[in-house]
Order: structure tokens, then C-alpha cells, then sequence
């Protein structure tokens, strides 16, 4: 393990849209990434996405730290650890949403 500071990014904030969000930067020394989906009572679908040249993207595993199970398609709040080895890009793809909204934040660690 490095010395990388702890590096918190928003990938959405109060979104009630089905949109990509912002696109975390993948730095040298990141290797994971814990990502908080807090909902504000809205109906969702979301999945991470990875690119290794910042054009095309691939649907990702994360790993729910509750129960520690692995998936790829996210309907729930709560906290989940994606894996940055070989990535250049990450997203968190909102593929739907209704009622109310969502706010997505990262703590990249290593």
C-alpha cells in the first residue's frame, strides 16, 4: 500500500435523471474505490462503468459491503467497493430513476 491521500469525488449529487454523471479520473496509487449511494426516496437502477481509454466503456462488478455480495446492476442505498486495477476511467451510469433522487460519492483508497 501507498501513501495516496484519500481522495472523495462525486459522481452524482441530488440526480433525478438517467444520465453517466462525472467521471472519475483513475490516478496512479488508486487501486479501489468505496462508493456511497445514499437515496432520497427515488426508484433506481445504477452500474458501474469502466474504460481503459476514456471511449469505451464496460459494465463492471462491485461488491456490496453489507453483504459482501458481488453485483452489477445496483437497486439499493448503501456501500460498495469497486476494484480500479487497470482503469484509466470510471462511471456511475444511472440507467433509470423516478420519484425522488440520488447522490453517488467515492473515497478512492489504496
Amino acid at each position: 500500500m501507498g501513501n495516496f491521500p484519500v481522495k472523495i469525488h462525486y459522481f452524482h449529487s441530488k440526480e433525478d435523471s438517467a444520465v453517466n454523471g462525472e467521471e472519475l479520473v483513475v490516478e496512479s496509487g488508486m487501486e479501489v474505490i468505496d462508493v456511497e449511494i445514499i437515496n432520497d426516496g427515488a426508484t433506481f437502477l445504477v452500474q458501474f462503468e469502466g474504460s481503459l481509454d476514456g471511449i469505451n466503456w464496460y459494465l463492471l462488478n462491485c461488491i456490496n459491503l453489507s453483504t459482501l455480495g458481488t453485483l452489477t446492476q445496483i437497486i439499493v442505498s448503501g456501500l460498495f467497493q469497486v476494484d480500479l486495477s487497470g482503469l484509466h476511467r470510471l462511471r456511475c451510469k444511472i440507467n433509470s430513476i423516478s420519484v425522488g433522487d440520488i447522490t453517488v460519492v467515492g473515497r478512492a483508497v489504496n
